[in-house]
Protein backbone atom coordinates (compact mmCIF):
# COMPACT_ATOMS: atom_id res chain seq x y z
CA UNK A 1 0.00 0.00 0.00
CA UNK A 2 1.46 3.38 -1.01
CA UNK A 3 1.23 6.64 0.87
CA UNK A 4 -0.92 9.55 -0.24
CA UNK A 5 2.08 11.80 -0.91
CA UNK A 6 3.54 9.43 -3.50
CA UNK A 7 0.16 8.66 -5.01
CA UNK A 8 -0.91 12.26 -5.47
CA UNK A 9 2.24 13.03 -7.42
CA UNK A 10 0.53 11.33 -10.37
CA UNK A 11 -2.73 12.44 -11.89
CA UNK A 12 -4.51 11.91 -15.19
CA UNK A 13 -5.10 8.93 -17.42
CA UNK A 14 -1.57 7.48 -17.60
CA UNK A 15 -1.91 5.15 -14.62
CA UNK A 16 0.60 2.66 -16.03
CA UNK A 17 3.40 5.24 -15.78
CA UNK A 18 2.45 6.06 -12.20
CA UNK A 19 2.31 2.40 -11.21
CA UNK A 20 5.72 1.71 -12.71
CA UNK A 21 7.28 4.65 -10.88
CA UNK A 22 5.70 3.56 -7.60
CA UNK A 23 6.33 -0.17 -8.18
CA UNK A 24 2.61 -0.83 -7.69
CA UNK A 25 0.57 -3.73 -9.06
CA UNK A 26 -2.78 -1.94 -8.76
CA UNK A 27 -3.90 1.69 -8.85
CA UNK A 28 -6.81 3.23 -6.94
CA UNK A 29 -8.02 6.33 -8.74
CA UNK A 30 -11.11 8.50 -8.62
CA UNK A 31 -12.64 11.89 -8.11
CA UNK A 32 -14.16 13.87 -5.25
CA UNK A 33 -16.88 16.50 -5.59
CA UNK A 34 -17.74 18.51 -2.50
CA UNK A 35 -20.65 20.80 -1.66
CA UNK A 36 -21.28 22.66 1.57
CA UNK A 37 -22.82 19.66 3.31
CA UNK A 38 -22.01 16.56 1.26
CA UNK A 39 -19.34 14.83 -0.76
CA UNK A 40 -19.54 12.59 -3.86
CA UNK A 41 -16.70 10.13 -4.37
CA UNK A 42 -16.15 8.02 -7.49
CA UNK A 43 -13.45 5.38 -7.03
CA UNK A 44 -11.88 2.91 -9.47
CA UNK A 45 -9.39 0.12 -8.81
CA UNK A 46 -7.38 -0.93 -11.87
CA UNK A 47 -4.72 -3.48 -12.70
CA UNK A 48 -1.56 -1.45 -13.28
CA UNK A 49 -0.21 -3.49 -16.19
CA UNK A 50 -3.35 -3.95 -18.28
CA UNK A 51 -5.40 -0.95 -17.14
CA UNK A 52 -8.40 -3.23 -16.63
CA UNK A 53 -10.82 -1.89 -14.01
CA UNK A 54 -11.35 -4.47 -11.26
CA UNK A 55 -13.82 -2.52 -9.16
CA UNK A 56 -15.64 0.80 -9.26
CA UNK A 57 -18.40 2.50 -7.32
CA UNK A 58 -19.83 5.90 -6.50
CA UNK A 59 -20.79 7.22 -3.07
CA UNK A 60 -22.81 10.20 -1.86
CA UNK A 61 -22.30 10.98 1.84
CA UNK A 62 -22.62 13.84 4.34
CA UNK A 63 -19.31 15.56 5.04
CA UNK A 64 -19.32 14.39 8.64
CA UNK A 65 -19.37 10.79 7.38
CA UNK A 66 -16.11 11.11 5.44
CA UNK A 67 -13.99 8.91 7.73
CA UNK A 68 -16.42 6.00 7.70
CA UNK A 69 -16.64 6.36 3.91
CA UNK A 70 -12.87 6.02 3.72
CA UNK A 71 -13.07 2.75 5.66
CA UNK A 72 -15.92 1.52 3.45
CA UNK A 73 -13.94 2.15 0.26
CA UNK A 74 -10.86 0.46 1.75
CA UNK A 75 -12.94 -2.62 2.57
CA UNK A 76 -14.36 -2.83 -0.96
CA UNK A 77 -10.89 -2.40 -2.48
CA UNK A 78 -9.60 -5.23 -0.30
CA UNK A 79 -12.41 -7.48 -1.52
CA UNK A 80 -11.66 -6.62 -5.16
CA UNK A 81 -7.96 -7.34 -4.67
CA UNK A 82 -8.82 -10.67 -3.08
CA UNK A 83 -10.77 -11.62 -6.19
CA UNK A 84 -7.98 -10.41 -8.48
CA UNK A 85 -5.38 -12.40 -6.55
CA UNK A 86 -7.46 -15.55 -6.55
CA UNK A 87 -8.40 -15.50 -2.86
CA UNK A 88 -12.16 -15.28 -3.38
CA UNK A 89 -14.68 -17.37 -5.21
CA UNK A 90 -16.75 -16.15 -8.15
CA UNK A 91 -19.55 -13.83 -6.91
CA UNK A 92 -22.86 -15.48 -6.13
CA UNK A 93 -25.47 -14.60 -8.77
CA UNK A 94 -28.06 -12.15 -7.44
CA UNK A 95 -31.54 -13.34 -6.56
CA UNK A 96 -33.93 -11.94 -9.14
CA UNK A 97 -37.67 -11.72 -9.32
CA UNK A 98 -39.32 -13.43 -12.25
CA UNK A 99 -40.29 -10.03 -13.63
CA UNK A 100 -36.69 -8.75 -13.55
CA UNK A 101 -35.38 -11.92 -15.15
CA UNK A 102 -37.98 -11.69 -17.93
CA UNK A 103 -37.19 -8.01 -18.47
CA UNK A 104 -33.48 -8.81 -18.82
CA UNK A 105 -34.02 -11.47 -21.49
CA UNK A 106 -36.50 -9.24 -23.32
CA UNK A 107 -33.90 -6.45 -23.40
CA UNK A 108 -31.31 -8.86 -24.77
CA UNK A 109 -33.70 -9.90 -27.51
CA UNK A 110 -34.40 -6.27 -28.39
CA UNK A 111 -30.67 -5.69 -28.79
CA UNK A 112 -30.41 -8.57 -31.26
CA UNK A 113 -32.84 -6.98 -33.70
CA UNK A 114 -30.43 -4.16 -34.52
CA UNK A 115 -33.29 -1.70 -35.04
CA UNK A 116 -32.44 1.73 -33.64
CA UNK A 117 -35.62 2.14 -31.62
CA UNK A 118 -35.18 -1.36 -30.15
CA UNK A 119 -31.64 -0.63 -28.99
CA UNK A 120 -32.83 2.56 -27.30
CA UNK A 121 -35.67 0.65 -25.62
CA UNK A 122 -33.26 -2.06 -24.45
CA UNK A 123 -30.91 0.51 -22.91
CA UNK A 124 -33.81 2.13 -21.05
CA UNK A 125 -35.05 -1.25 -19.78
CA UNK A 126 -31.58 -2.29 -18.61
CA UNK A 127 -31.19 1.05 -16.82
CA UNK A 128 -34.30 0.21 -14.82
CA UNK A 129 -33.12 -3.34 -14.13
CA UNK A 130 -29.75 -2.34 -12.66
CA UNK A 131 -31.41 0.25 -10.45
CA UNK A 132 -33.51 -2.53 -8.93
CA UNK A 133 -30.72 -5.13 -8.95
CA UNK A 134 -27.41 -3.23 -8.62
CA UNK A 135 -25.39 -6.47 -8.20
CA UNK A 136 -26.72 -8.01 -11.43
CA UNK A 137 -23.42 -8.13 -13.34
CA UNK A 138 -24.88 -9.52 -16.57
CA UNK A 139 -27.41 -6.70 -16.72
CA UNK A 140 -24.64 -4.14 -16.23
CA UNK A 141 -22.64 -5.79 -19.03
CA UNK A 142 -25.68 -5.81 -21.31
CA UNK A 143 -26.29 -2.16 -20.47
CA UNK A 144 -22.68 -1.36 -21.36
CA UNK A 145 -23.12 -3.03 -24.76
CA UNK A 146 -26.43 -1.23 -25.32
CA UNK A 147 -24.87 2.11 -24.35
CA UNK A 148 -22.03 1.41 -26.79
CA UNK A 149 -24.60 0.98 -29.56
CA UNK A 150 -26.37 4.16 -28.45
CA UNK A 151 -22.98 5.87 -28.76
CA UNK A 152 -22.47 4.46 -32.27
CA UNK A 153 -25.87 5.72 -33.37
CA UNK A 154 -25.68 9.08 -31.61
CA UNK A 155 -25.32 12.39 -33.40
CA UNK A 156 -24.61 14.39 -30.21
CA UNK A 157 -23.46 14.11 -26.59
CA UNK A 158 -20.77 11.58 -27.49
CA UNK A 159 -18.65 12.38 -24.43
CA UNK A 160 -21.61 11.64 -22.15
CA UNK A 161 -22.42 8.41 -23.99
CA UNK A 162 -18.78 7.30 -23.71
CA UNK A 163 -18.85 7.80 -19.95
CA UNK A 164 -22.24 6.06 -19.67
CA UNK A 165 -20.90 2.98 -21.46
CA UNK A 166 -17.66 3.03 -19.48
CA UNK A 167 -19.47 3.35 -16.15
CA UNK A 168 -21.79 0.43 -16.96
CA UNK A 169 -18.84 -1.75 -17.99
CA UNK A 170 -16.93 -0.91 -14.83
CA UNK A 171 -19.97 -1.59 -12.66
CA UNK A 172 -20.29 -4.99 -14.35
CA UNK A 173 -16.67 -5.80 -13.53
CA UNK A 174 -17.14 -4.49 -10.02
CA UNK A 175 -19.94 -6.99 -9.53
CA UNK A 176 -18.13 -9.82 -11.35
CA UNK A 177 -14.53 -9.45 -12.60
CA UNK A 178 -15.06 -12.39 -14.97
CA UNK A 179 -17.67 -10.54 -17.04
CA UNK A 180 -15.95 -10.71 -20.42
CA UNK A 181 -18.56 -8.64 -22.26
CA UNK A 182 -17.62 -5.63 -20.15
CA UNK A 183 -13.94 -5.91 -21.13
CA UNK A 184 -15.00 -5.94 -24.79
CA UNK A 185 -16.93 -2.68 -24.29
CA UNK A 186 -13.88 -1.07 -22.68
CA UNK A 187 -11.77 -2.27 -25.62
CA UNK A 188 -14.19 -0.64 -28.07
CA UNK A 189 -14.10 2.61 -26.10
CA UNK A 190 -10.33 2.69 -26.49
CA UNK A 191 -11.11 2.91 -30.21
CA UNK A 192 -12.41 6.44 -29.69
CA UNK A 193 -8.72 7.33 -29.95
CA UNK A 194 -6.89 5.73 -32.86
CA UNK A 195 -3.46 4.40 -31.98
CA UNK A 196 -4.26 2.54 -28.76
CA UNK A 197 -4.15 -0.80 -30.57
CA UNK A 198 -2.18 -2.77 -27.99
CA UNK A 199 -4.38 -1.53 -25.15
CA UNK A 200 -7.48 -2.63 -27.03
CA UNK A 201 -5.98 -6.00 -27.87
CA UNK A 202 -5.10 -6.61 -24.21
CA UNK A 203 -8.68 -5.91 -23.15
CA UNK A 204 -10.17 -8.19 -25.80
CA UNK A 205 -7.76 -10.97 -24.90
CA UNK A 206 -8.69 -10.49 -21.24
CA UNK A 207 -12.36 -10.80 -22.21
CA UNK A 208 -11.73 -14.08 -24.00
CA UNK A 209 -9.56 -15.42 -21.19
CA UNK A 210 -12.52 -15.26 -18.79
CA UNK A 211 -15.25 -16.18 -21.31
CA UNK A 212 -13.60 -18.03 -24.22
CA UNK A 213 -16.76 -19.39 -25.87
CA UNK A 214 -18.81 -16.21 -25.90
CA UNK A 215 -19.90 -15.59 -29.54
CA UNK A 216 -20.00 -11.80 -29.12
CA UNK A 217 -16.45 -11.73 -27.76
CA UNK A 218 -15.19 -13.94 -30.59
CA UNK A 219 -16.90 -11.59 -33.04
CA UNK A 220 -15.29 -8.53 -31.42
CA UNK A 221 -11.89 -10.19 -31.55
CA UNK A 222 -12.48 -10.84 -35.23
CA UNK A 223 -13.35 -7.19 -35.74
CA UNK A 224 -10.14 -6.15 -34.07
CA UNK A 225 -8.04 -8.51 -36.20
CA UNK A 226 -9.63 -7.21 -39.41
CA UNK A 227 -9.11 -3.62 -38.26
CA UNK A 228 -5.36 -4.23 -37.93
CA UNK A 229 -5.21 -5.99 -41.30
CA UNK A 230 -5.21 -9.64 -40.21
CA UNK A 231 -8.29 -10.34 -42.28
CA UNK A 232 -8.04 -14.12 -42.65
CA UNK A 233 -7.64 -14.59 -38.89
CA UNK A 234 -10.47 -12.12 -38.26
CA UNK A 235 -12.84 -13.92 -40.60
CA UNK A 236 -11.96 -17.23 -38.92
CA UNK A 237 -12.84 -15.76 -35.51
CA UNK A 238 -16.15 -14.48 -36.82
CA UNK A 239 -16.88 -17.90 -38.33
CA UNK A 240 -16.37 -19.40 -34.86
CA UNK A 241 -18.82 -16.88 -33.44
CA UNK A 242 -21.43 -17.66 -36.09
CA UNK A 243 -21.06 -21.41 -35.54
CA UNK A 244 -21.85 -20.92 -31.85
CA UNK A 245 -24.88 -18.67 -32.48
CA UNK A 246 -26.06 -18.89 -36.11
CA UNK A 247 -29.37 -17.18 -35.32
CA UNK A 248 -27.77 -13.91 -34.20
CA UNK A 249 -28.36 -11.36 -37.00
CA UNK A 250 -25.18 -9.37 -36.34
CA UNK A 251 -23.01 -12.47 -36.53
CA UNK A 252 -24.91 -13.67 -39.61
CA UNK A 253 -24.51 -10.32 -41.36
CA UNK A 254 -20.74 -10.25 -41.04
CA UNK A 255 -20.18 -13.98 -41.56
CA UNK A 256 -22.40 -13.93 -44.64
CA UNK A 257 -20.37 -11.07 -46.10
CA UNK A 258 -17.10 -12.82 -45.20
CA UNK A 259 -18.19 -16.03 -46.94
CA UNK A 260 -19.34 -14.03 -49.97
CA UNK A 261 -16.03 -12.18 -50.05
CA UNK A 262 -13.62 -15.07 -49.55
CA UNK A 263 -15.28 -18.39 -50.29
CA UNK A 264 -18.61 -18.65 -52.11
CA UNK A 265 -20.76 -15.74 -53.24
CA UNK A 266 -24.00 -17.74 -53.47
CA UNK A 267 -23.49 -19.29 -50.04
CA UNK A 268 -22.70 -15.92 -48.49
CA UNK A 269 -25.81 -14.30 -49.89
CA UNK A 270 -27.93 -17.26 -48.77
CA UNK A 271 -26.73 -16.71 -45.19
CA UNK A 272 -27.68 -13.03 -45.46
CA UNK A 273 -31.09 -13.76 -46.96
CA UNK A 274 -31.85 -16.26 -44.22
CA UNK A 275 -30.95 -13.68 -41.56
CA UNK A 276 -33.18 -11.11 -43.26
CA UNK A 277 -36.19 -13.42 -42.97
CA UNK A 278 -35.77 -13.57 -39.20
CA UNK A 279 -34.70 -9.95 -38.63
CA UNK A 280 -36.03 -7.76 -41.46
CA UNK A 281 -35.22 -4.55 -39.58
CA UNK A 282 -31.57 -5.30 -38.81
CA UNK A 283 -29.54 -2.58 -40.52
CA UNK A 284 -26.33 -4.64 -40.70
CA UNK A 285 -28.11 -7.47 -42.51
CA UNK A 286 -29.75 -4.97 -44.87
CA UNK A 287 -26.46 -3.19 -45.57
CA UNK A 288 -24.53 -6.39 -46.33
CA UNK A 289 -27.32 -7.65 -48.59
CA UNK A 290 -27.32 -4.38 -50.51
CA UNK A 291 -23.55 -4.33 -50.98
CA UNK A 292 -23.26 -7.94 -52.08
CA UNK A 293 -26.18 -7.63 -54.51
CA UNK A 294 -24.78 -4.44 -56.06
CA UNK A 295 -21.25 -5.83 -56.41
CA UNK A 296 -22.66 -9.03 -57.94
CA UNK A 297 -24.46 -6.84 -60.52
CA UNK A 298 -27.79 -8.13 -59.22
CA UNK A 299 -29.30 -4.74 -59.92
CA UNK A 300 -32.99 -5.57 -59.47
CA UNK A 301 -32.37 -6.91 -55.95
CA UNK A 302 -30.10 -3.97 -55.12
CA UNK A 303 -32.74 -1.48 -56.21
CA UNK A 304 -35.42 -3.23 -54.14
CA UNK A 305 -33.12 -3.18 -51.11
CA UNK A 306 -32.45 0.54 -51.55
CA UNK A 307 -36.19 1.15 -51.52
CA UNK A 308 -36.54 -0.94 -48.36
CA UNK A 309 -33.69 1.02 -46.79
CA UNK A 310 -35.76 4.18 -46.97
CA UNK A 311 -38.20 2.44 -44.63
CA UNK A 312 -35.44 1.53 -42.17
CA UNK A 313 -33.47 4.77 -42.15
CA UNK A 314 -35.11 8.20 -42.32
CA UNK A 315 -33.24 10.53 -44.67
CA UNK A 316 -31.48 7.73 -46.54
CA UNK A 317 -32.41 8.90 -50.04
CA UNK A 318 -31.01 12.39 -49.43
CA UNK A 319 -27.62 11.14 -48.21
CA UNK A 320 -24.43 11.27 -50.26
CA UNK A 321 -23.81 7.58 -49.52
CA UNK A 322 -27.16 6.60 -51.06
CA UNK A 323 -26.63 8.80 -54.11
CA UNK A 324 -23.11 7.42 -54.56
CA UNK A 325 -24.46 3.87 -54.56
CA UNK A 326 -27.02 4.78 -57.21
CA UNK A 327 -24.34 6.43 -59.36
CA UNK A 328 -22.07 3.39 -59.14
CA UNK A 329 -24.91 1.08 -60.14
CA UNK A 330 -25.79 3.27 -63.11
CA UNK A 331 -22.17 3.17 -64.25
CA UNK A 332 -22.02 -0.62 -63.88
CA UNK A 333 -25.22 -0.97 -65.92
CA UNK A 334 -24.01 1.35 -68.70
CA UNK A 335 -20.21 1.74 -68.47
CA UNK A 336 -18.39 4.49 -70.35
CA UNK A 337 -14.89 6.05 -69.92
CA UNK A 338 -16.34 9.57 -69.71
CA UNK A 339 -18.87 8.66 -67.01
CA UNK A 340 -16.18 6.73 -65.14
CA UNK A 341 -13.78 9.69 -64.93
CA UNK A 342 -16.57 12.08 -63.98
CA UNK A 343 -17.71 9.76 -61.22
CA UNK A 344 -14.28 9.86 -59.60
CA UNK A 345 -14.24 13.66 -59.67
CA UNK A 346 -17.80 13.90 -58.36
CA UNK A 347 -17.18 11.51 -55.46
CA UNK A 348 -14.14 13.49 -54.36
CA UNK A 349 -16.21 16.69 -54.43
CA UNK A 350 -19.07 15.03 -52.53
CA UNK A 351 -16.68 13.85 -49.81
CA UNK A 352 -15.35 17.37 -49.38
CA UNK A 353 -18.87 18.81 -49.22
CA UNK A 354 -20.28 16.14 -46.88
CA UNK A 355 -17.63 14.88 -44.39
CA UNK A 356 -20.19 12.52 -42.85
CA UNK A 357 -20.09 10.41 -46.03
CA UNK A 358 -16.33 10.61 -46.53
CA UNK A 359 -15.40 7.05 -45.56
CA UNK A 360 -18.09 5.53 -47.75
CA UNK A 361 -17.07 7.67 -50.70
CA UNK A 362 -13.39 6.88 -50.15
CA UNK A 363 -14.25 3.18 -50.21
CA UNK A 364 -16.20 3.69 -53.45
CA UNK A 365 -13.27 5.56 -55.02
CA UNK A 366 -10.95 2.73 -54.06
CA UNK A 367 -13.30 0.17 -55.64
CA UNK A 368 -13.23 2.25 -58.82
CA UNK A 369 -9.41 2.42 -58.77
CA UNK A 370 -9.02 6.11 -57.84
CA UNK A 371 -6.52 5.28 -55.10
CA UNK A 372 -4.88 8.71 -54.86
CA UNK A 373 -8.10 10.61 -54.09
CA UNK A 374 -9.31 7.70 -51.94
CA UNK A 375 -6.19 7.83 -49.77
CA UNK A 376 -6.53 11.58 -49.35
CA UNK A 377 -10.17 11.28 -48.28
CA UNK A 378 -9.44 8.39 -45.90
CA UNK A 379 -6.66 10.43 -44.35
CA UNK A 380 -8.83 13.51 -43.86
CA UNK A 381 -11.82 11.50 -42.64
CA UNK A 382 -9.86 9.47 -40.10
CA UNK A 383 -8.02 12.59 -38.89
CA UNK A 384 -11.43 14.11 -38.14
CA UNK A 385 -13.38 10.95 -37.41
CA UNK A 386 -15.72 12.73 -34.99
CA UNK A 387 -17.30 14.65 -37.88
CA UNK A 388 -18.00 11.35 -39.60
CA UNK A 389 -19.21 9.65 -36.42
CA UNK A 390 -21.58 12.51 -35.65
CA UNK A 391 -23.14 12.86 -39.05
CA UNK A 392 -22.98 9.57 -40.93
CA UNK A 393 -26.14 7.60 -41.47
CA UNK A 394 -26.63 4.82 -38.96
CA UNK A 395 -26.38 2.13 -41.63
CA UNK A 396 -22.96 3.29 -42.75
CA UNK A 397 -21.34 3.49 -39.32
CA UNK A 398 -19.06 0.60 -38.37
CA UNK A 399 -18.75 -0.28 -34.72
CA UNK A 400 -16.81 2.22 -32.62
CA UNK A 401 -13.07 1.91 -33.17
CA UNK A 402 -13.33 -0.52 -36.07
CA UNK A 403 -13.53 2.00 -38.91
CA UNK A 404 -10.08 0.96 -40.17
CA UNK A 405 -11.51 -2.41 -41.22
CA UNK A 406 -12.58 -0.61 -44.40
CA UNK A 407 -8.91 -0.25 -45.32
CA UNK A 408 -8.39 -4.02 -45.49
CA UNK A 409 -11.51 -5.51 -47.10
CA UNK A 410 -11.25 -7.04 -50.58
CA UNK A 411 -13.09 -4.12 -52.17
CA UNK A 412 -10.27 -1.71 -51.22
CA UNK A 413 -7.39 -3.86 -52.47
CA UNK A 414 -6.27 -1.18 -54.94
CA UNK A 415 -5.80 1.18 -52.01
CA UNK A 416 -3.23 -1.13 -50.43
CA UNK A 417 -1.32 -1.44 -53.71
CA UNK A 418 -0.42 2.26 -53.47
CA UNK A 419 2.87 2.74 -51.52
CA UNK A 420 1.35 5.81 -49.85
CA UNK A 421 -1.01 3.44 -48.03
CA UNK A 422 1.79 2.71 -45.54
CA UNK A 423 1.96 6.42 -44.66
CA UNK A 424 -1.74 6.42 -43.79
CA UNK A 425 -1.20 3.35 -41.60
CA UNK A 426 1.64 5.13 -39.82
CA UNK A 427 -0.60 8.11 -39.05
CA UNK A 428 -3.19 5.77 -37.54
CA UNK A 429 -0.65 4.11 -35.26
CA UNK A 430 -0.96 0.82 -37.12
CA UNK A 431 2.63 0.76 -38.38
CA UNK A 432 3.94 1.12 -34.84
CA UNK A 433 1.61 -1.63 -33.62
CA UNK A 434 2.83 -3.97 -36.37
CA UNK A 435 6.49 -3.26 -35.63
CA UNK A 436 6.10 -3.74 -31.88
CA UNK A 437 4.05 -6.95 -32.10
CA UNK A 438 5.51 -8.32 -35.35
CA UNK A 439 1.92 -9.29 -36.18
CA UNK A 440 1.98 -7.88 -39.71
CA UNK A 441 -1.19 -7.53 -41.81
CA UNK A 442 -2.06 -9.94 -44.60
CA UNK A 443 -1.31 -7.29 -47.20
CA UNK A 444 2.39 -7.21 -46.21
CA UNK A 445 2.91 -10.26 -48.42
CA UNK A 446 0.43 -9.30 -51.13
CA UNK A 447 1.46 -5.85 -52.38
CA UNK A 448 4.07 -5.15 -55.04
CA UNK A 449 6.42 -3.18 -52.78
CA UNK A 450 8.29 -3.72 -49.51
CA UNK A 451 5.42 -3.03 -47.15
CA UNK A 452 7.42 -3.46 -43.94
CA UNK A 453 10.12 -1.07 -45.13
CA UNK A 454 7.47 1.46 -46.16
CA UNK A 455 5.96 1.29 -42.66
CA UNK A 456 9.35 1.90 -41.10
CA UNK A 457 10.18 4.87 -43.36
Amino acid sequence: MLGATSSFAFRGRDKAKAAKALNATHVLDGSVRRTEESVRVAAHLADAESGVVLWSDRYDRPLDDALSLQEEIATEVAKALAVALGEARRPTPPKLTAALSDAYFEARQLMRTGAIVCIQSAAAALDRIVREAPDFARAWAALATAKLEVLRLSRSDRARHVEDAREAAERALGADPSMGEAYAVLAALEGEFFGRWREREALIEKALSVDPNNPLLLFRHGQFLISVGRVEAGYARQAEAFALDPLDPLLAAFHGYNVWSKRDKAEGRAILNDAAKRYPDNVFVWFMRLNTAALDADFAIAEALRADGARLIPGLRESASYKAGERMQQLMMAPSPEAFMKLGEDFAAMAEAEPAAALDLATALSVLGFTGPALSIFEEALDNVDAWRHGALETTRPHIGYETALLFIDQTIQLRMNPDFAKLCARLGLARYWRETEAWPDCAGQVGYDFKAACEA
